[in-house]
């Protein structure tokens, strides 16, 4: 029993020394012309540095023109290899020798192997135990490590392993190779990325790289991702705009042990124009005249002013006459008409109030029944012939003429008193004359008019009854009135 126990112990010991070596790194020696366009593009072009942190290097060599070199292989530099002697190595076999610094780890694979073995056998021959066997061995074999060769093809001479301390760094000599120049060399595996905190900084420059605003600091571990396309970090600069055209590659990837840098590219607003057009257009929507245009900086204000256009009036816009130039083409539209209205009105010339026809309504009741139709009479306008009962207000009149035409009204306009046959009358004698209750006689009345008596006179006349039609309305005025015929008393 107690044999069984110390083989036990000496098993686990054994399994547990294997790891315990000192670390490798396996050298390849590739043919440049077997390489992949990423494998070449990844080579230095410097002495092999080699260190724990990669598990395997690739040694990249060239081949020489026909005739070049010997048919040995030479190790220059005593770093790796049987060629530490500096004698030449055939390339078809590996040197029998343990490797500079793989004595240790050579020696620890023997010992821990031996040990393995002896302790096996001693469990072997225990049967009862040897379900245990297979629960060490599978641990064991899944500690073992395997270093695959990544490059294609194969390699020019035996692949050597160097061995290097933790943390270890060295530079060693290329191999001389028969009838092949060295050329560089590159890592593959990482078997320990480095780890740690590393920074991104954003920047916001314009085209001759002067800062225009505070740069941003993205910070993360090491292998991670970061992203600055979001917009937290695209910012919008008053003034500027961001440009396209140069937008950075690296906007997306992965936190590196270096420092990097995102940039971004602003354009000033300033250096592109700005457009405003006009179009001028009749009431139907028509272009009465070619379009105008105005240019200026991003953000300078603008005016536009309204044109003259002969025989046509502005009546309004689509538009705003005053704003800024942006970078999106401003239209406004202004709408012309060739037409003016003009506005007659008709007034009481003593109460200013709105012409009200009532004259005969005063003296109906006096009049009957002698004038038995005197309801039927009724007012004609001189002007345009219109009709308007008794008591009726009249409305105002409207008139269309060419803009910029000369246009002229009546400098008097009547409203006469017309009997039921149509007859009009400028003035209505009544059939008996009137005593009115102040004691008056009243004998007729005349029809209504701007003018007193009908006599002409300026200050009867409105001011514009004639003039220009250079407003999109005019309003004339008539102040009107009529006049009783009174006699005196006998």
């Amino acid at each position: 029993m107690k044999k069984t126990i110390v083989s036990m112990i000496i098993l686990a010991t054994a399994v547990f020394l294997l790891p315990l070596s000192s670390e490798a790194a396996q050298l390849n020696f590739y043919d440049i012309d077997t390489l992949s366009s990423q494998e070449k593009e990844a080579i230095i072009k410097e002495k092999p540095s080699i260190s724990s942190e990669y598990e395997q290097y690739t040694i990249v060599y060239q081949k020489d023109s026909a005739g070049d070199g010997t048919d040995e292989h030479t190790d220059l530099g005593g770093s790796f290899g049987q060629g530490n002697s500096g004698k030449a190595l055939k390339s078809t076999t590996q040197s029998a020798l343990p490797k500079a610094g793989e004595l240790d780890h050579a020696n620890l694979l023997l010992y821990g192997s031996g040990v393995i073995a002896i302790s096996l056998f001693t469990l072997y021959k225990r049967k009862k135990y040897s379900k245990l066997l297979l629960v060490i061995l599978i641990p064991a074999s899944i500690g073992t490590r395997s270093m695959t060769v990544l490059a294609a093809g194969e390699s020019l001479i035996p692949t050597e392993t160097i061995s290097l301390s933790k943390g270890e760094v060295k530079s060693i000599e290329p191999t001389v190779i028969k009838g092949y120049t060295y050329v560089g060399y590159f890592p593959v595996g990482q078997t320990n990325p480095p780890k740690g905190d590393s920074t991104i900084i954003v920047r916001y420059v314009d085209g001759n790289n002067n800062e225009l605003h505070g740069s941003q600091i993205i910070t993360g571990t090491i292998g991670e991702n970061y992203d600055a396309s979001t917009e937290k970090y695209v910012l919008a600069i008053p003034g500027y705009t961001l440009n396209e055209a140069k937008l950075p590659v690296n906007v997306t990837g992965m936190f590196e042990e270096k420092e990097q840098t995102v940039t971004y590219e602003y354009e000033k607003e300033a250096d592109k124009e700005g457009k405003v057009t006009i179009h001028y257009l009749n009431t139907d929507g028509v272009a009465i005249m070619p379009p105008d245009s105005l240019s200026g900086e991003i953000g300078q204000a603008f005016h536009v002013e309204k044109k003259e256009i002969p025989n046509f009036l502005f009546k309004h816009a689509e538009g705003e006459f005053d704003g800024v130039f942006s970078l999106e083409e401003t239209t406004i539209k202004l709408y012309y008409t060739d037409e003016v209205k003009i506005n007659i009105h008709y007034i009481n010339k003593s109460t200013k109030e709105p012409l009200m026809l009532n004259s005969l309504n005063y003296y109906a009741d006096y009049l009957r029944p002698e004038l038995s139709d005197i309801d039927d009479y009724y007012y004609t306008s001189s002007y345009n012939g219109k009709t308007y009962s008794s008591g009726s207000v009249v409305s105002s009149d409207q008139v269309t003429v060419k803009a910029g035409t000369e246009y002229i009204l009546p400098k008097e306009i009547r409203f006469l008193i017309t009997k039921p046959d149509g007859q009009t009358m400028d003035s209505f004698i009544f059939p008996k004359v009137i005593v009115t209750s102040e004691g008056g006689w009243i004998a007729g009345i005349y029809s209504y008019s701007n003018y007193l008596y009908f006599s002409e006179r300026p200050e009867y006349i409105p001011e514009n009854y004639k003039g220009t039609a250079d407003q999109l309305e005019i309003n004339v005025t008539y102040e009107v009135s009529y006049i009783t015929i009174a006699i005196p008393e006998p």
